[in-house]
């Protein structure tokens, strides 16, 4: 009959599943941050093209304006 003795201390598998709770937990982290930073460039870049095009509508705007007013100054005389 053989009997083995084994004196070397059991691993702790506690220690691995909190290890990899907080691994998982991290990288949800990172995953969520990552998603809320490409929202917040994707809304800043339609911000700035909406921007553009007021600046655009507004330069018509203003040209349209003068335009009519030199119309109105040339035909008044």
């Amino acid at each position: 009959m053989l009997v083995e003795i084994n004196l070397l201390p059991k691993k702790d598998t506690r220690n691995k599943n909190i290890m990899i709770f907080i691994v998982t937990f991290l990288v949800l982290i990172a995953i969520t941050v990552s998603f809320f930073l490409w929202q917040i460039n994707i809304k800043e870049k339609k911000l700035e093209d909406i921007e553009n095009q007021v600046s655009m509508t507004l330069d018509i705007v203003e040209s349209k304006n003068k335009q009519i007013t030199d119309y109105h100054s040339s035909t008044s005389v």
